[in-house]
């Protein structure tokens, strides 16, 4: 029990983050956003570097459907300050 519990806490945490690098998760999707997370657990993430890869992940998401002016406000406007920190 005590396994499912640290990573209940961790996706929470890397939750709280995720608005203020502007990531809505509703729109991200939440199967591939628990999968997103999946892979920073298993790699160990910290719980910024995971909101960080699912910010990433997003950015990626948005060039692949070719709304590139998006992409590219989440990148400079969103996350780029917050990776300065």
């Amino acid at each position: 029990m005590w396994p499912f519990s640290r990573r209940k806490r961790y996706n929470g945490d890397v939750a709280a983050i995720l608005p203020a690098l502007g990531v809505d998760m509703e729109e991200a999707g939440v199967m591939k956003l628990l999968n997103v997370l999946d892979i920073a657990w298993t790699h160990k993430y910290s719980t910024y570097e995971a909101a960080l890869f699912v910010a990433y992940s997003m950015v990626s998401g948005f060039k692949r459907g070719g709304d590139l002016r998006r992409a590219r406000w989440l990148l400079v406007q969103k996350i780029k300050p917050v990776q300065a920190d």
